[in-house]
């Protein structure tokens, strides 16, 4: 492996605490808010050891926590992609615009679904009355912004290649930004226009595969919405693990990452809509 392989930044911070100081050092709105909802998760999963409730065969402190792990490591990784970006623009009032919006959007959908996951209600497709249909209009408006965000961070990445990350590294991040945000949109337009995550069966996530809830006897959208929003991760992770294998074949590496994450989100979006597990074992 050559020299600028071994030496890129991509996941150099050895500790938490150095890790946070260079989030911090790369955008402070979205590293805090991040870490902030990181830590949520203490009184939710306290909660939740005394907690007996359930909705919809769950914990109601269940969908809380995975949202709040979710969002907080999606504006992290956002925080930590920024470095990549023009110095320019890194300093620029747009910026500042960009990381505004994902802060504001994503503070009012953790909060709101930990608010109606405390009161055992529910924050997706509830429209029981004037407020909560206002509400969860609110919620599609963030995530389509949480989505839009990250597309304009691609778009920048794209136009401005760090000289000491490998060139390959850098279109990874690029396309797995660009791919999150087209197929989060792709999958969370899709789910709101069936008013469900599950086809084919009541919505239940009692049966689920563990921790994820997945609905493993019906289609589930939200397989794909999850891989779609976690492309910004799974792309350059496999690509970076991809070529320590072989560096003279970088370029063919990315390649079949993507073409192997485009078919598996083709699979899952496809198996969900016609009500079928995406696991054909199951």
């Amino acid at each position: 492996m050559n020299t600028a392989a071994r030496q890129h930044t991509l996941w150099d911070a050895s500790t938490p605490r150095r890790l946070i100081h260079l989030l911090d050092r790369r955008d402070p709105w979205l590293t805090r808010t991040g870490v902030f909802l990181l830590l949520l998760l203490v009184p939710c999963y306290l909660a939740s050891l005394f907690d007996p409730r359930l909705f919809e065969g769950a914990g109601v402190w269940v969908k809380p926590m995975k949202f709040q792990l979710s969002v907080g490591l999606y504006l992290l990784t956002v925080a930590w992609f920024m470095a990549y970006t023009r110095p320019e623009f890194q300093v620029s009032r747009r910026r500042r615009w960009l990381s505004g919006m994902l802060v504001t959007a994503a503070l009012f959908e953790v909060l709101y679904i930990t608010l109606q996951g405390a009161l055992a209600q529910a924050s997706h497709f509830n429209e029981s009355d004037a407020l909560h249909s206002f509400l969860y209009s609110l919620m599609g408006l963030g995530a389509v912004m949480l989505a839009l965000m990250v597309g304009w961070q691609a778009v920048e990445i794209a136009g401005h290649r760090k000289p000491r990350l490998p060139i390959v590294l850098h279109w990874s991040i690029a396309w797995g930004l660009l791919l999150t945000a087209v197929l989060t949109i792709i999958a969370g337009f899709t789910i709101s226009t069936y008013q469900s995550p599950i086809i084919g069966l009541p919505r239940s996530e009692a049966d689920g595969i563990w921790l994820f809830g997945w609905a493993t006897n019906s289609g589930d959208l939200r397989v794909a919405h999850f891989l779609g929003t976690h492309a910004m991760h799974i792309i350059p992770t496999t690509t970076w693990l991809l070529i320590r294998i072989s560096t003279n074949k970088a370029g063919l590496w990315l390649g079949f990452t993507l073409l192997t994450f485009i078919a598996a989100w083709v699979v899952t979006y496809l198996s969900a809509l016609a009500g079928s597990s995406f696991l054909p074992f199951v």
